[in-house]
């Protein structure tokens, strides 16, 4: 079976970006999704908005490049 695209399996840098965005009642969805996929999570380069970001990074112990909200 391929790898997934993107997603590097050999050790190498992060080659993949994923943007995790959250309205706010759906952020508890997000953040069970997050938990589930983490170790996949672990090996992208994740980036989110402030409030989802700090919840994830909390939660989850991944570093994720916070960015500022839409109306920020």
């Amino acid at each position: 079976m391929p790898d997934p695209i993107g997603i590097p399996t050999d050790g190498t840098a992060r080659a993949a970006v994923l943007a995790l965005v959250a309205h706010d009642g759906k952020k508890d969805d997000l953040l069970r999704l997050a938990r589930r996929y983490r170790s996949t999570l672990e090996r992208l380069e994740l980036i989110a908005t402030s409030n989802t970001g700090s919840m994830l990074a909390a939660e989850l112990d991944l570093p994720i490049t916070i960015m500022r909200s839409g109306p920020q």
